[in-house]
């Protein structure tokens, strides 16, 4: 399954039972289209597997926007937001940039945040050490991966210097 589990709710679902995940990201719900095809997710099947697996208290946070794929619609980010609350209950909402390591805009999030009150918007790629307090300023968190890589390379390994670094950065942006 590898990476690609992202693009199916079904399969992250069973990969956060065999490892006892808490939360997991995915583009658990819409039709989508990109360089893996068209994605058609359906969500009940997707939430009938969870409630399968007794993954009650799983938090599940849902892609909005998509590491390279568009939504088959033509609502904006902030109009799908609003509907994805009402149809899905996401515990969060996920705004990705066009590709692994390139971030969404910050002012994309707040028009987001603008309609899903409490709900928590999480940057869901190009968080770096130097974007980490611009990431900050617009979202409530954010998944990091190759950033933390050696050389910043997403086969690489992690690199325990670059980890230190993004952490005092993530620090200083809180106020720590």
């Amino acid at each position: 399954m590898g990476s690609w589990a992202i693009y199916d709710g079904d399969a992250t679902i069973e990969l956060c039972a065999a490892v006892d995940a808490q939360f997991t990201r995915c583009n658990f719900c819409g039709a989508w289209a990109g360089d893996l095809g068209l994605i058609n997710r359906d969500f009940a099947h997707t939430m009938r597997r969870k409630a399968a697996l007794r993954l009650d208290d799983l938090k599940l946070f849902h892609f909005i926007t998509s590491e390279g794929e568009v939504y088959l619609n033509d609502r904006t980010t902030a109009d799908i937001a609003d509907s994805l609350l009402f149809n899905c209950l996401p515990d969060a909402i996920v705004i990705g940039g066009s590709a692994a390591g390139r971030g969404a805009s910050g002012e994309l999030a707040d028009e987001v945040r603008e309609r899903v009150g409490e709900v928590p918007v999480v940057c869901g790629t190009g968080c770096r050490e130097n974007t980490v307090a611009d990431v900050f300023a617009h979202y409530d968190g954010a998944f990091v991966g190759t950033c933390l890589k050696r050389d910043g390379k997403l086969d690489a390994p992690v690199d325990v210097e670059r980890v230190v670094r993004f952490m005092a950065a993530a620090r200083t942006a809180r106020g720590e």
